[in-house]
């Protein structure tokens, strides 16, 4: 199974290409898809790597995906932003088409097995996380809302559903959908080829660790709850082998650490365990104090017989810590090699 050669859309990204890095370590070929010139980015990201080919494709809703042939699963991250200032429904539109291209270019393709980076907030607020529960934002509310997240939202949810009804009219296709909360952890090893130049954007959601660096200015999330990178690859590797949805039904998968997040308990960790950092920290008390989150929880026993992935065994909040913070200063001191200026922007 581990000489199987697998694509990876989105592969420069902070998802996917931690999804590549752990591929390639597992043994699996990978052909990772980026456009421009995040593909010579990728190359170089992978360069040691032998089984890591990097594919360039313009248009994720219309390029031509031929090199899929031969290949035996898809891996889809590539995915939309919150963007402040942006057509809300080409938004909407664009990811809905980008996932079905993919999927038809996939069955095309002849290639039978495709697992998509969904997310949490495609799911009500508090649950239930079924594979058939969805956030109740409407088109006409995101088109009309002007609310960035809530438009995120409603792309991701209309996306999920397009999917799961594309998965049903072709049943030959096992597809999987693992839907993480905030995604914060390490940068894959590597990852500052991808970032040659200072680029905090590319950091996507773990910006938010990131961000108690920037001492009076950090910038934390709105939600308690977290995921570390890591976990979130290997769920989406466990499920290229998982049992198919003809025989366990639907597989969209919520994802979240049964734990809530303790960025107070961050700035102490880091204060005790990286005292170079002090200085960087914000007070201590600016950090939020999440209430007890009482909603119902994921169906971990499903992640477990379905996937194989178990709670148990999760990334812990010490590790996303430490690890995730190690990996940005190193980063920012690959930016500080090569005599740029590292400055954070402002919230």
């Amino acid at each position: 199974m581990s000489q199987q050669a697998i694509i990876v859309t989105g592969a420069s990204g902070y998802v996917g290409s931690y999804i590549t890095y752990q591929l390639l370590e597992d043994g699996y070929k990978v052909k990772g898809v980026a456009r421009g010139e995040k593909v010579s980015f990728l190359r170089n990201a992978f360069a040691k790597y032998p089984a890591f080919e990097a594919v360039e494709i313009m248009d994720i809703s219309s390029g031509d995906f031929s090199f899929m042939r031969g290949m035996d699963a898809v891996i889809h991250c590539a995915a939309p932003m919150i963007i402040e200032k942006a057509d809300h429904e080409a938004a909407l539109k664009g990811a809905v088409d980008g996932s079905l291209h993919v999927l038809q270019q996939a069955k095309d393709a002849g290639i039978k097995k495709v697992v998509v980076t969904g997310s949490l907030a495609s799911f009500p607020r508090f649950g239930p996380y079924g594979p058939d529960d969805f956030h109740p934002v409407t088109l006409e509310e995101a088109k009309s809302c002007g609310n960035p997240n809530l438009i995120y939202t409603a792309e991701k949810k209309f996306a999920d559903m397009a999917i799961l009804d594309f998965a049903d009219k072709h049943p030959e296709m096992d597809v999987t959908i693992i839907s993480p909360t905030l995604i914060i952890g390490p940068l894959a090893p590597g990852f500052s080829h991808l970032v040659p130049t200072v680029n905090f954007r590319a950091f996507s959601s773990a910006f938010y660790l990131y961000s108690i660096l920037n001492g009076s200015n950090p910038q934390f999330p709105m939600a308690d709850s977290f995921i570390d990178i890591r976990d979130v690859a290997r769920a989406h590797i466990l499920a290229l082998n998982s049992p198919p949805s003809s025989s366990v039904g639907r597989k969209r998968f919520a994802l979240k650490h049964p734990d809530q997040s303790n960025f107070r308990q961050a700035i102490e960790l880091l204060t005790a365990e990286r005292p170079l950092l002090k200085e960087r920290l914000p007070p201590l008390l600016s950090a939020p104090v999440w209430p007890e989150n009482k909603g119902k929880m994921i169906d971990f026993n499903n992640l477990e017989s379905i996937l194989g992935l178990k709670k148990e065994v999760f990334m812990s909040w010490r590790d996303t810590v430490l690890d995730g913070v190690d990996s940005y200063v190193a980063v920012e001191n690959s930016w500080k090699a090569k005599g740029l200026e590292v400055v954070s922007p402002a919230r």
